[in-house]
């Protein structure tokens, strides 16, 4: 004895929503088994929404962001590349050498210049032969004497 024939199966052109035919066979759709089964999510997992530790400010006591925290970050800048674009002619020495002139000459990107700004550092350069003007954020103590020495400021 053969069923009446009713109308497609439950789903059969909404295959998002239940049954749907996969290799041959019917299955049941993932979110509505979930569903069905009855399996919870954990209390912290906010469904389709920003979580909550997501919302809250980042705060770590302790953490490994502790060590930069209030201490600023200044752009280093050294003497031999300074010297360096001096001697190609992409910046005069004669002049007084300020952050304007340094991007002007390509001799830092304009990118990276953000507050507090650059601070010159010698990497071992220990004299140079001619004297240098510059105004810039901070110095190092090294590089400081060396442009002294020199007869700068």
């Amino acid at each position: 004895k053969t069923e009446e024939y009713v109308g497609p199966r439950s789903g059969h052109l909404y295959p998002n929503s239940g049954w749907h035919r996969s290799g041959g066979n019917w299955k049941e759709s993932g979110h509505l088994k979930v569903l069905r089964l009855g399996k919870r999510r954990a209390e912290w997992d906010e469904h389709h929404i920003t979580p909550r530790f997501m919302m809250a400010p980042r705060v770590c006591p302790g953490g490994p962001q502790t060590r930069h925290e209030g201490k600023l970050h200044y752009e280093p800048l050294s003497i031999p590349r300074l010297l360096w674009f001096i001697e190609n002619g992409q910046i005069n020495p004669n002049e007084v050498i300020t952050l304007h002139t340094l991007v002007k000459s390509g001799c830092i990107a304009e990118k990276v210049i953000m507050w507090p700004g650059v601070k010159l550092v010698s990497n071992g350069v220990k004299g140079i032969k001619r004297p240098i003007h510059l105004e810039l954020q901070a110095a190092s103590r090294e590089a400081i004497s060396t442009i002294e020495k020199a007869g700068g400021s």
